[in-house]
């Protein structure tokens, strides 16, 4: 049995247990008298109540252990308890004696202590009596085991009897002062001391990051790099270990004055459930808390600038200090403190903050369209890494409830369903040692909306007058917005890897995967990995909904990041294989060993087929080039989903793509997008089938490495261009360069989702983590040379093949076949946010021509540009300099009278020229 503080999982979240009873009784409502088991827990109940150990041995049967027993009861029966609660979840009947004469009951328990609380989950295995026993009762505890417990509940409330006034009361923490000249202060104490706190009263907030990045967000928000705000009012949430560490000032105690009371009430009421509440449901109607860990500390500050603004210092998170909007919901800034940064560096993996791998998932699931309905149930086998596991949080959206948590080697296990998030906590009954594997099976349903991945829907531009009124745009979509739609899109639902629609790790991690879905007869299903068996026909369960599904079995035999699943109508439209030509001479020298064949299967919605079958032979070029790049088609199958959707775009999961594609006589113009290019039509199909080795194959360590994925499958898609359509080469090269350049004001490619948020517009992301990643992927190509390039990006895939990596793992693969340093090169480029200024001048030198150039700024970047030597004759040659020094001065001969030199001519190298 294992026993954790329920303070040890805390975080900036708000917690409710699992709370549906099997048996079916609602919540508080009379037990029925002919369930004798049920009778039974009731006197459990009241025994609990009661406090005193002996009323526990009356509902013993005559074999069982009374030592154990007693040793069980006095652990849990006590003259403190004011109150007690049984609930049972589960009961499966016993196999060691007949059938109906024994069950193992599964049951929650919550004992409160005045306003203390604790939490247990109980196996009790009951027997029915031969003779009704002389406290009435037909069935009777045979053992007894506690299989978890959680302990450290509080009940929180404003102590109205205590006002203490404050002055020069200062409030710290990294990064974080709130300054009152004069407060009114109430507090709520816990035994170990005041753990929150409500003061009222006018006084300043400052916010200054030391971080230059995080400054330039703060900028966005505020409009200075240090946000300064108005306050009226402050919520605090801290350990009490912390109080004089985190309060400075004067506090003395005054008469309590009544509007004060109220004003603190109010406050304390507001915010006591946005941080370390745990809603027990139908064990506790009152909202009950947690105590933070020694150095978190949370500040809910009401300003009178920006409404609510939360501060929050997790030490048991990656990056530990975050500053969010609450009325815009908004992270302002999110990064690591300096403690966190001396205790790992700056760099990290967001595998290292979980303590199990899951290496399987085995689902299945049914999903009803017209209701939105999804049920199912996941079985997941993990494996605990390098800690013992005896905690753990696991991912599943909150709209879906769980009925049941399962583990065949643990049994049936507490869970802790994380309220308004997306997830849940397990508690194992006994810790786990490092490499063990071991099972769960989590049982869900709910009404579940499709996912939105916002970030790969372009922003389409004015087009014809739509019918909406001008400055009324579609919910989501930016001013300037219009469409004309002549017939609606066919109706299609997506669910992947931001709708949790399985239970799954708190992190993408990579693992295999065997899906059995299940969609009414009418619909169809694309779904990570290759059709094991044709869909088949499935009748209704008996007193089920009348309706016949079509069920289809998919397996990813080789490892995936997360697992997606299209439903939608579809027709099939082709048939295909892709091949690698055997010269591409990259397979072994690089020890990647994947497949050189590739089945290609396209479907499409009924009236887009005829499209899927054009797209069919280019969808087969794109495949089998990027595979004589990289050396290996990642995954033995690949499908094309084209669906019809309102808003240009798409999504590349793991084994397939879905591929927006506007209804039938739609007018819709998106051309102010940085991911549109309109000089090449297959440019936005190239960078999702790209995402197959960059996203998938490869992934990213962390939110900051996004570009890992989409940098790298935009540049892709331009290499495609480049190959196929070198006109266009040019024109997207200089479309990436001038997004790249407007936007780079807004951070560095390193901040990823970040990027834009602060003002809702997704187009700040593309242009920088799409569009200036692949710009810097292709200024490192011309640093370091042609052969270089494609070995190192060879040499990359095959280190983190079916891994995460980062930035400086591109940087150490790259070190592997070339001797150019390249940590300056990244270091301004990826981690930085400046665009260099450079001077140029030429001039004619005895045959030849000597070119100057001087780095205006502080930072010298790694930069290589183009120069373009015009001869008398109008003859040109292009030559590349690497500038990667303040000035830098080179002379270089030529056949001729130079006429002109032009520099960046094609625009390839980010940065501002001037004379």
């Amino acid at each position: 049995m294992l026993r954790l503080p329920l303070a040890t999982v805390a975080t900036v979240l708000v917690w409710t247990a699992l709370s549906v009873p099997s048996t079916g009784q609602s919540p508080g409502s009379p037990l029925p008298e002919s369930d004798g088991i049920l009778r039974l827990l009731r006197a459990l109940e009241l025994g609990l109540q009661s406090g005193d150990p002996r009323q526990y041995l009356p509902l013993l049967a005559p074999n069982a252990d009374r030592a154990q027993a007693r040793l069980f009861a006095a652990d849990w029966f006590s003259s403190r308890i004011t109150r007690a609660v049984v609930r049972e979840r589960d009961r499966q009947p016993l196999a060691d004696v007949p059938p109906g004469e024994g069950y193992a009951l599964y049951a929650d328990i919550f004992t409160e202590f005045g306003r203390e609380g604790r939490l247990g989950s109980w196996r009790l295995d009951v027997h029915r009596s031969r003779s009704q026993d002389e406290a009435g009762l037909k069935w009777q505890i045979a053992a007894q085991n506690e299989m978890s417990a959680f302990a450290g509940l509080h009940q929180l409330q404003l102590n109205p009897e205590k006002q203490l006034a404050g002055r020069n009361l200062v409030i710290t923490s990294e990064d974080f002062e709130l300054k009152i000249p004069q407060a009114a202060v109430f507090v709520s104490e816990v035994p170990g001391g005041v753990t929150a706190l409500a003061v009222t009263g006018r006084g300043e907030m400052t916010f200054a990051p030391s971080s230059e990045a995080e400054r330039g967000q703060v900028r966005i928000f505020s409009g200075s790099e240090i946000l300064r705000t108005r306050v009226d009012a402050v919520f605090i949430r801290l350990s009490p270990a912390q109080f004089n560490v985190r309060i400075a000032g004067t506090l003395e105690e005054r008469p309590v004055d009544a509007r004060d009371l109220r004003r603190a009430t109010e406050l304390f009421d507001d915010e006591i459930q946005k941080s370390f509440a745990v809603d027990l449901r139908d064990l506790s109607s009152a909202l009950w808390s947690t105590v933070p860990e020694r150095g978190d500390l949370v500040a809910e500050v009401r300003t009178r600038d920006y409404d609510t603004l939360t501060y929050s210092r997790m030490s048991g998170n990656a990056e530990d200090i975050g500053l969010f909007d609450r009325r815009r919901r908004r992270t302002i800034s999110l990064y690591a403190s300096r403690q966190k940064l001396d205790e790992r560096g700056p760099f990290y993996s967001e595998d290292d903050l979980i303590d199990y791998d899951v290496v399987n998932y085995d689902i299945d699931a049914r999903f009803e369209p017209e209701r939105l309905w999804m049920e199912g149930h996941t079985a997941l086998r993990l494996r605990v890494k390098t800690s013992t596991l005896g905690i753990f949080s696991l991912r599943l959206a909150r709209q879906l409830t769980i009925s049941s948590v399962v583990s065949p080697q643990f049994g049936r296990l507490l869970a802790v369903r994380d309220l308004n998030q997306d997830s849940f906590i397990v508690q194992l009954p006994s810790a786990a040692p490092p490499g063990t594997f071991f099972d769960l099976v989590v049982t869900y349903a709910g009404r579940l909306p499709p996912d939105r991945v916002m970030n790969e829907l372009l922003t389409p531009a004015a087009g014809q007058a739509g019918q909406r009124p001008p400055g009324q745009p579609p919910p989501g979509q930016p001013p300037g917005f219009e469409e004309t739609f002549l017939l609606p899109a066919e109706p299609s639902w997506l669910y992947s890897n931001s709708a949790y629609w399985y239970a799954q790790s708190m992190v993408s991690d990579f693992a295999t995967a065997r899906l059995r879905l299940s969609v009414p007869d009418n619909y169809a299903s694309v779904a990570t990995g290759v059709v094991e068996a044709p869909p088949e026909p499935v009748p209704p369960s008996p007193g089920a909904r009348d309706i016949t599904w079509r069920q289809s079995t998919s397996v990813a035999a080789r490892p995936v990041r997360y697992l997606s699943w299209l439903v939608t109508r579809l027709a099939h439209a082709a048939d295909a294989t892709a091949t690698i030509a055997s010269d591409a001479g990259v397979i072994r020298a690089f020890g990647v060993s994947g497949f050189q064949t590739i089945d290609v299967r396209v479907e499409a919605n009924p009236r887009q087929t005829g499209r899927g079958r054009n797209l069919t032979g280019r969808i087969v070029d794109i495949l089998e080039f990027y595979g004589s790049i990289v050396g290996e088609f990642p995954y033995p199958a690949f499908t094309v989903a084209l669906v019809e959707n309102d808003l240009p775009g798409g999504h590349s999961p793991p084994y397939f793509v879905q591929l927006n594609q506007p209804p039938p006589f739609t007018t819709l113009q998106w051309r102010n997008d940085p991911a549109y290019f309109s000089s090449f039509e297959d440019f936005f199909l190239a960078h999702e089938v790209a995402h197959q080795w960059w996203g998938q194959a490869v992934g990213w360590k962390n939110f900051h490495e996004q570009w890992i994925s989409e940098g790298f499958a935009q540049y892709f898609a331009l290499l495609y261009a480049e190959w196929r359509q070198p006109g266009a080469f040019d024109n997207i090269l200089r479309q990436l360069r001038r997004w790249s350049l407007n936007e780079s004001d807004q951070g560095p490619v390193y901040l990823g989702y970040r990027l834009g948020h602060i003002k809702g517009d997704s187009r700040v992301f593309r242009a920088l983590v799409y569009n200036k990643g692949a710009a810097v992927l292709h200024m490192l190509r011309r640093v370091v040379g042609d052969d270089a390039f494609f070995g190192g990006l060879r040499q990359f895939y095959a280190d983190w093949r079916f891994q995460k990596a980062g930035t400086e793992d591109l940087r150490a693969s790259f070190g592997a076949v070339t001797d150019v340093p390249l940590e300056s090169f990244f270091g301004e480029w990826i981690y930085g946010q400046g665009i260099p200024r450079i001077r140029s001048n030429w001039r004619a030198d005895n045959g030849g021509v000597v070119l100057t150039f001087e780095q205006l700024g502080d930072s010298v970047f790694v930069l290589p540009v183009t120069v373009t030597i015009e001869l008398a004759d109008r003859s040109t040659r292009d030559e590349t300099i690497v500038l990667d020094e303040g000035t830098v001065e080179v002379r270089l001969p030529v056949p001729g009278r130079v006429r002109d030199v032009k520099v960046n001519s094609d625009e390839a190298a980010l940065a501002d020229f001037v004379r």
